[in-house]
């Protein structure tokens, strides 16, 4: 087993003398670095009687995880008990966990919170936990959970191959299924599935929703299946397994209670509205087995009575203008334009992620379309989804990025005095301008510290007095203390060329301003100043210093050179204008960033939602194909 973390116990309820152990073992792991992204753990737990304790520990590294704490049982309810684990990163809250659970009787059972990454700054429902960067319920059902066997390894661990695999052994990836195991090695288990909203993976792994019931269709909603009628149809013997009863008939005149009889014997279906029991049939419907319905738009009744239009997979049966069609399931599509297979495109597919061939592939990232949109689920290592956009994928290296370093939203300060903030390895760090340096520690007062001071001369801790009291300039071009300042000019305990010093430019005590993003320096005795990398002063003004960074939007490759692209948002990538992400309703279809999002797919026919989603019959509403599809099938008589 590995060394854990935390192997604490608390005690709840009241002791009530010798008895059977019952307790639950809470085990903490996480995907994220350890102690790079979090260094400790607090695990709050509340009791039935609202008791309240608490455990903190160090995580120091992975080898301590799984983390466990031990909650006994000694008398009074079994339960709710309430858990959250936080992960904490140097004092701060990052991420956190949460389960109500109660104590199984007599037995040790083991219950695995996870601390992810998809979680960060993720908010969810009082009631609700993060999993997966999805909000779900925190209840957990005690038969979910597994009983202790004396050993409680780490969820990733997995068993070694047969050959004993590339590196000797561990975790052999394979593509990831819906089983509760980590089958991709990246620590995440399922992670590319919505057991809230996957048809297939309702609630759990092993349930699906019903996959083409008679006039429905079977949905997830929250972890349950749910039954979905077509429009015109209803479960009225409350199967659930179809949608059996047809509202234009006599039996079921609108609702499942309503028969028409008596003095208004027909029930009358116009098309649009809910229909209702009527005297006569009038002169605008027609009368087919006592339902008074519009021939031209009726299935069951397309062209003349009894001819029904045929029932087609994942498909609506419909009818316009006489003539008999279909109308795809919500997730569906007729990718191919054969009607004898109705819709046969599943568009929760990676391939064809809610239009036909619309490609869910974002870049450096774990994708999922289980409920028809594309998600991403995970980065890749050193990678993060900073912007929270689709279409750069996990766009942002957190191991450089001064924006999001070692995480999204972790900045390095803006511009510290005398000092260029930069991110390496996913670490904040100071980069010192020449001649200053940071003794202190804190990157907010940057490199306080100058060099050629007697405080620290030369370097941190070194101080000038008794036989040699001054700091003054070596041959190597650094600082050293020395008896006296010789040719140099002593100012305030340093000896200096004025001609060159920023803190004694052309006297003692002159100091060159420290302009924003730059290098403050000294030459003949003028000051002026150096831009960092990537910055430059486009404006000519010296009193704000280097404003503006070079490879933004407003200057990309050079000053004033902005990128303006049509019905999107720009990006600046290598010095050329690239598209980030098309506005609502628009896509960039011709790969041409100079002609920006050039494509309406709320209305154009062939660009129907997405620029590969072609309109059959040519109208688009919405993003939405909204004609009926041409069946060429003959309809049924009968």
């Amino acid at each position: 087993m590995r060394a854990p973390a935390l192997v604490l116990s608390l005690v709840l309820g009241a002791c009530s003398g010798e008895q059977p152990l019952t307790e639950i073992l809470v085990a903490v792991d996480t995907d994220m670095e350890v102690p790079g992204e979090l260094d400790a753990l607090r695990i709050d737990v509340v009791g039935p009687g609202g008791e309240v304790r608490r455990s903190t520990g160090r995580l120091d590294g992975p080898s301590r995880l799984p983390a466990l704490l031990g909650i006994a049982h000694r008398g009074g309810p079994l339960g709710p008990i309430h858990v959250t684990v936080t992960g904490r990163l140097d004092g701060t809250d990052i991420v956190q966990s949460r389960a109500v659970v109660d104590f199984v009787p007599d037995r040790v059972m083991v219950l695995r919170l996870w601390l992810d990454r998809a979680c960060v700054g993720k908010g969810c429902a009082e009631d609700e936990t993060c999993r997966a960067g999805a909000c779900r319920d925190q209840r957990v059902d005690p038969r979910d959970l597994e009983e202790w066997d004396g050993d409680v390894e780490r969820a990733d661990a997995g068993g070694p191959p047969a050959d004993g695999g590339p590196d000797g052994g561990g975790c052999v990836p394979v593509p990831e299924e819906c089983n509760g195991r980590d089958d991709d090695c990246d620590e995440e288990i399922d992670e590319v599935f919505d057991l809230m909203r996957d048809p297939s993976h309702c609630g759990d792994c092993d349930t699906s929703c019903p996959e083409d019931p008679p006039n429905a269709a079977g949905v997830c909603v929250d972890g349950d299946c749910t039954l979905v009628c077509d429009p015109g149809w209803a479960d009225c013997g409350g199967e659930g397994d179809g949608c059996e009863s047809l509202l234009s008939a006599i039996g079921t005149c609108g609702a499942c209670d309503v028969a028409c009889e008596g003095s208004t014997p027909y029930c009358a279906d116009v098309g649009g509205s809910t229909p209702e029991c009527v005297a006569t049939c009038g002169d605008e419907l027609t009368e087919c087995s006592g339902s008074c319905v519009d021939t031209q738009v009726s299935p069951q009744h397309c062209g003349g009575c009894g001819v029904g239009c045929p029932s087609r997979p994942h498909a609506t049966a419909a009818c316009a203008g006489a003539t008999c069609g279909f109308l795809c399931d919500t997730g569906y599509r007729d990718c191919d334009a054969d009607p004898d297979n109705g819709c046969e495109s599943r568009l929760r597919d990676l391939g064809s992620c809610g239009a036909c061939g619309a490609s869910c592939a974002p870049a450096d990232a774990v994708a999922s379309c289980a409920t028809g949109t594309c998600e991403i689920v995970s980065c890749a290592a050193g990678q993060a989804d900073c912007n929270g956009a689709i279409d750069d994928g996990c766009e942002t290296d957190t191991a450089t990025s001064t924006l999001h370093c070692g995480r999204c939203g972790n900045a390095c300060p803006d511009d510290p005095p005398s000092a260029t903030a930069g991110c390496s390895d996913g670490r904040c760090r100071l980069e010192c301008d020449p001649g200053f340096a940071d003794c202190n520690g804190d990157d907010e007062d940057g490199c306080e510290a100058s060099l050629e001071s007697p405080d620290t001369c030369g370097s941190c801790g070194i101080r000038c007095d008794g036989s040699t009291p001054v700091c003054a300039g070596n041959v190597a071009g650094g600082f050293a203390c020395a008896a006296d300042c010789g040719g140099g000019t002593l100012c305030e305990g340093s000896c200096v060329d004025t001609d060159e010093s920023p803190l004694h430019c052309g006297g003692c005590g002159t100091e060159c301003p420290d302009r924003q993003r730059s290098t403050r320096d000294c030459s003949g005795g003028a000051c002026g100043f150096t831009c960092d990398d990537g910055w430059e002063d486009c404006n000519d003004l010296p009193d704000d210093g280097c404003e503006a960074r070079i490879g933004s939007v407003s200057h990309c490759g050079g000053c004033g050179m902005r990128c303006s692209l049509s019905n999107a948002t720009p990006a600046c990538v290598e010095g050329a204008c690239v598209i980030a992400g098309c506005n609502d309703g628009w896509a960039d279809c011709d790969d041409d960033p100079a002609t920006g999002c050039e494509v309406d797919t709320t209305s154009n026919p062939s660009h129907c939602g997405a620029c590969d989603a072609d309109c059959a019959s040519g109208s688009c509403t919405d993003g939405t194909c909204d004609a009926v599809v041409p069946d060429a099938g003959p309809p049924d008589a009968g």
